[in-house]
């Protein structure tokens, strides 16, 4: 027993030995497996982190959502319009806007007579029936002079010509200053008249309403406050906007207050909207944004805008333009922009105006009316400037002096502005010199922040992250590629030709979603498979470098939106710092926070200013689909793809399910779109177009001597989609109307039957021609040469133009390299263009000028010779609506989705 129980213990003892000893071995090499070093020789390939597919699409919903929550928020902020303190009656403008709008206002018709005269009796009544008020009311009717300038819109330019354009003029002044003062004041202006065919409810009877009724509102509050006002407010009620800006002209160049105005406030509508959109301010003058941010309670800015519209991408001109070049009167440009698709309509009607428009643009406008002339006299503080700077802003301008970065020989006052809002809640607003020192401060952070990262992640993630900026590049072309395939099936191979049109929602699914698959696809196959436990770092890194990289080239370029990719590098800044120690996602949906509040705003303005222009631009080589894809994208790209990388490397496993998810999007898309044309017993015009989104048609009846035959109808589309000529033509008789060549000229010069209306003919698609039945019932222009006198350098010659009841006029001349022309006095230099020089005259059926004739080869008069040069001269005069049009036009059949605009005219080639 005894050596039996010794033999067990011994075996026992060696048994708990070996134990011992196994679970130290065990322990030794678990502890060098955690080492680092041992870790990469035990194993290469390092694994990824698990990968949750609901996630991802959570991560994927983080980058959309936000997006339109802020626009749903916006919408709904902008409508919380309690102001008791201001007694603005927004009924009375609702009356001022039906009355007004009621009828088509173009230049020299009776009904832009009638408005105007409307406009006059209330202001008359608004001072009649006000109690008295420390607030004096000036009014003036007023008819412009004849004169001309060089007009533009894009890359086109034309002498504009005009004569007795009429306008309403009130101005509103401390009851201290005299009738004649010469006190700098505030100019807020809104034009009457309305464009070819529309009656302008939006564009503009909805500023020319709130204007209207802020000077009975000013009236009102004048009466208890004595100090309501520092300084004069000239209210303009623009007679002549559609005809390129010549009211605006006639006004600065000629009326005895244009003088004394140093800001204005122009009110101006690219659609319909809830609010005015401030799109674009100065420009330069730091103070305007400064008190535009301090009053203003619900703002709505971004210089976003400022830099689009400066680049002259968007063919389209407001009397800002004006004030600015010919007066040097900087100020504030405000739009209504949404459902550009009525914009120069019929449909721009009364029914199509938001009432909260009309509220919001009051209150906006009248709080920084008075903080530019009220109490506290911004324009005042900057003509005169009276208070020290604070100790910031001497630290701020210590330190941009101090670094040659943020010097510029620029004057203060000249500097450019970034402004733009918050959520309707304030707006940020800072100078050319304060951004580049933001700037530079931010891309320095972000350097050190990365710096000291890299150092601590080692070499290998080093290239982890360079790869990382190679895929990222990589996503550019797939992403256009795929959107433009998808342009390309719709409209090729589906035949859903601008599908799209009317709703910026569907473009985005319809095109930002095959973007979204291009990206998904090359990430696949680019990614590295050895993925990191740090890939999010690593593609945030690639990421930071996109934003740096475009931060560094707007700011070389003094581009104010830089403060965009700014703000994100900040965001992107503090997801670094975080690391780790922070889940992915929680960092992603900062950074998408971020995203959407900064950028959200600018990528639906961005569509609804640029898609409804695609509708009313003629097709070309590439295809309106195709430009709608490209533009879809690179905003897909810019405003959700790029700043998603980093979550969706970081669910790489989910990347396949995500991208098959696109696909079933894609699919389900093209199915529903086809279903829903297939199945309506609609036409496919009758289907893609409706009253909020019509077809826009141009229709001239046209008479000339010089053409063969004389009369004809010519008629096209404004927009890429033609004309369905034989339903137009369905109640007019077999051999009535002939069609012709769409190519008709008439004269040496050869000019066309659109001849009055040129710069609607970049946007006709197809012109269609008819041989008519009766000519309109319109007199033909006279020519005259009033006068003539031979000097040493040539022939003066006095020319003048009668075409009674005529709306528009408009002169072809011949003033080139081979043409006797030396001078005129149409306000632009002798240019040498194809079948002459194109003048357009608005205001008076009467048109007056001068022009000096020479030799022809030397451009000079030759000495004893007596006979005077030749010159030809193609006139036509034009008037709007079918009234002049004894039977033809009225025998055209358009349908309600349908909005032609319609115009007789004539034409007459002399030579003088």
């Amino acid at each position: 027993m005894t050596s039996s129980s010794s033999a067990h213990a011994s075996a026992t003892t060696s048994t708990v030995r070996r134990r011992r000893g196994r679970a130290l071995r065990e322990q030794s090499s678990s502890a060098r497996a955690s080492s680092p070093a041992q870790t990469k020789r035990a194993s290469p390939r390092r694994q990824p982190a698990p990968s949750f597919p609901w996630l991802a699409l959570v991560a994927l919903l983080v980058s959309v959502v936000p997006n339109f929550v802020v626009l749903f928020f916006l919408n709904y902020r902008v409508r919380q319009l309690d102001r008791p303190s201001f007694p603005f009656n927004a009924t009375a403008a609702q009356l001022h806007l039906q009355v007004i709008s009621a009828k088509k206002r173009y230049v020299g018709t009776n009904a832009l007579q009638s408005a105007l005269q409307y406009i006059h009796s209330q202001i008359e009544l608004f001072e009649s029936s006000s109690a008295p008020s420390n607030i004096q009311l000036d009014l003036h009717s007023f008819h412009s002079s004849p004169s001309s300038f060089q007009s533009s819109i894009g890359s086109r330019s034309w002498p504009n010509s005009y004569d007795n354009l009429p306008s309403i003029v009130a101005r509103l002044r401390p009851s201290h200053l005299p009738r004649n003062t010469t006190q700098k004041a505030l100019l807020i202006n809104a034009h009457v008249d309305s464009a070819l065919g529309s009656y302008g409810a939006n564009d503009n009877v909805v500023g020319v309403a709130l204007a209207l009724q802020l000077i009975h509102t000013i009236l009102q509050m004048g009466v208890h406050r004595t100090r309501l006002l520092s300084r004069p407010i000239v209210f303009l009620f623009n007679g002549a906007e559609e005809t390129v800006l010549t009211g605006a002209h006639s006004f600065v160049t000629q009326h005895p207050w244009a003088p004394t105005i140093v800001a204005h406030i122009n009110l101006e509508s690219l659609g319909s909207a809830d609010s005015y959109f401030l799109f674009r301010l100065g420009p330069n003058n730091p103070w305007l944004a400064n008190a535009y941010a301090k009053a203003v309670s619900i703002p709505s800015a971004s210089v976003t805008a400022t830099d689009i519209f400066s680049s002259k991408l968007i063919p389209a001109e407001t009397d800002f333009r004006v004030f600015d070049e010919f007066g040097h009167i900087p100020g504030f440009d405000f739009v209504l922009l949404d459902n550009g698709y009525i914009y120069h309509t019929p449909y721009d009607s009364i029914e199509h105006v938001d009432a909260n428009s009309i509220r919001h643009g009051a209150i906006t406008v009248l709080e920084l009316a008075l903080e530019l002339a009220g109490a506290n006299d911004a324009i005042g503080q900057f003509l005169e400037p009276t208070c020290t700077p604070s100790l910031l802003d001497r630290t701020i301008a210590y330190l941009q002096r101090t670094f040659s970065l943020f010097t510029t020989d620029k004057d203060p006052a000249d500097q450019k502005i970034t402004f733009f809002d918050i959520l309707h809640f304030f707006t940020v607003a800072y100078d050319e010199l304060t951004a580049r020192f933001i700037n530079a401060c931010v891309l320095l952070i972000t350097l050190v922040i990365w710096i000291v990262k890299i150092l601590r992640m080692g070499l290998r993630n080093f290239l982890d992250c360079l790869w990382m900026c190679f895929a990222l590049a990589a996503t550019v072309f797939p992403a256009f590629a795929s959107s433009t395939f998808a342009a390309l099936v719709y409209s090729s191979c589906l035949g859903l030709q601008l599908r799209w049109y009317g709703s910026w929602q569907t473009c985005v699914i319809m095109f930002g979603t095959p973007a979204l698959f291009g990206v998904l696809t090359t990430l696949q196959y680019v990614l590295p498979r050895r993925l990191s436990a740090h890939r999010y770092d690593h593609m945030l890194f690639a990421v930071t470098v996109l934003y740096g990289t475009i931060a560094i080239a707007l700011t070389k370029y003094n581009v104010m939106s830089s403060y965009i990719p700014i703000a994100l590098l900040v965001v992107a800044d503090i997801c670094a710092v975080q690391g780790s120690r922070v889940h992915p996602l929680f960092r992603h949906t900062q950074l998408m926070l971020v995203h959407g509040i900064l950028g959200a705003k600018q990528f639906k303005y961005s569509l609804v200013s640029t898609l409804p222009l695609m509708g009313r631009i003629r097709s070309g080589t590439v295809p309106h689909d195709v430009i709608a894809s490209i533009i879809v994208s690179l905003l897909t790209l810019i405003h959700f793809v790029w700043s998603s990388l980093p979550i969706l490397c970081h669910y790489a496993l989910s990347l396949r399910r995500l991208r098959a998810l696109a696909f079933a999007v894609c699919i389900a898309t093209a199915s529903w779109l086809l279903v829903s044309a297939r199945s309506s017993k609609l036409s496919y015009d009758a289907f893609l177009y409706n009253e909020r989104a019509p077809k826009r048609a141009f229709v001239m009846h046209f008479y000339s001597p010089q053409l063969e035959p004389s009369s004809v109808i010519s008629m096209a589309a404004l927009d890429p989609v033609e004309l369905d000529v034989e339903r137009i033509l369905s109640n007019v008789s077999d051999g009535q109307l002939t069609q012709l060549q769409s190519d008709t000229r008439w004269g040496k010069l050869h000019s066309t039957p659109f001849e009055s209306f040129r710069l609607y003919q970049g946007f006709l698609q197809k012109v269609y021609v008819f041989n008519a039945t009766t000519r309109p019932d319109l007199s033909l222009p006279e020519v005259t040469v009033t006068s003539e006198e031979k000097t040493e350098t040539g022939w003066n010659l006095t020319v003048a133009i009668n075409a009674p009841d005529a709306h528009v006029i408009t002169m072809r001349m011949d003033v080139g390299a081979t043409s006797p022309a030396i001078q005129w006095s149409l306000g632009s230099e002798l240019k040498d263009e194809t079948n002459g020089t194109w003048v357009s005259h608005a205001g008076s059926s009467t048109m007056n000028f001068w022009i000096v004739l020479g030799d022809k080869e030397g451009k000079e008069g030759k000495e004893g010779s007596q006979s005077r040069p030749k010159i030809n001269a193609a006139v036509t005069c034009s008037r709007l609506g079918t009234s002049r049009s004894p039977k033809d036009l009225q025998m055209l059949s358009f349908e309600k989705w349908e909005a032609p605009s319609f115009a007789i005219s004539n034409g007459v080639e002399v030579e003088l």
